[in-house]
């Protein structure tokens, strides 16, 4: 399966900006809008994990510590892009827990695009281009769109597996993963229907 980093990337980001709202940051911009370092830094947490598909969250930290203090960031407590200080510059077992989860999701969110044989087999569509949704406001949509979802919905399952195994773990805040994992769902519902473009309907 060949995917786009920016695809990837973007996916990732939009994940982290629904876990970060779970946490209260309301900060994190849409991929969008988004500056191009920010976009940038995805990307590379991409490349790591497509190029090292064994490395996991600890990993992921790692390779981000190492690009930012490439570009010069250092540690400080309050994330300043001008300053390029962040909370964040600390060896892993030093981040907070809800911080550590980050690296988790991320992981999570790449190996599950990029292992789609991995994952749960998804039902054979028809070999016609336009398949019809049997739901009022859904248009008929080609093979390529209900791929992508499919592909989405692969995404979004892995990384809802992940969430349930930090519920045994006593260190999280199970209030906050309650959050995370409510964010994260209408995260990818945002992203499916962004494909989809569901209308308004005539009652």
């Amino acid at each position: 399966m060949t995917t786009s980093i920016d695809y990837l990337a973007r996916i990732c980001h939009e994940v982290n900006r629904a876990y970060c709202a779970a946490l209260g940051d309301h900060s994190q911009p849409a991929w969008e809008a988004a500056p191009e370092w920010q976009r940038e830094s995805a990307r590379n947490g991409v490349k790591f994990h497509m190029e090292n598909p064994e490395a996991g969250p600890e990993g992921s930290h790692e390779n981000w510590l190492k690009q930012k203090a490439a570009e010069g960031w250092s540690y400080g407590p309050v994330k300043d892009p001008e300053l390029k200080t962040h909370p964040c510059f600390v060896p892993y077992n030093q981040l907070p827990q809800e911080q550590r989860a980050k690296d988790y999701i991320f992981t999570a969110v790449v190996w599950a695009i990029t292992n789609p044989e991995k994952a749960p087999a998804q039902p054979e569509t028809s070999g016609a281009n336009l398949l019809g949704l049997p739901v009022k406001g859904y248009r008929s949509q080609q093979e390529s769109n209900i791929q992508l979802v499919n592909e989405n919905k692969v995404a979004e399952e892995k990384i809802l597996r992940t969430i349930d195994s930090l519920m045994d773990n006593p260190e999280i805040d199970k209030r906050w993963l309650a959050i995370a994992r409510t964010n994260i769902e209408q995260g990818f519902m945002a992203l499916n229907r962004s494909i989809f473009k569901p209308e308004r309907i005539t009652i």
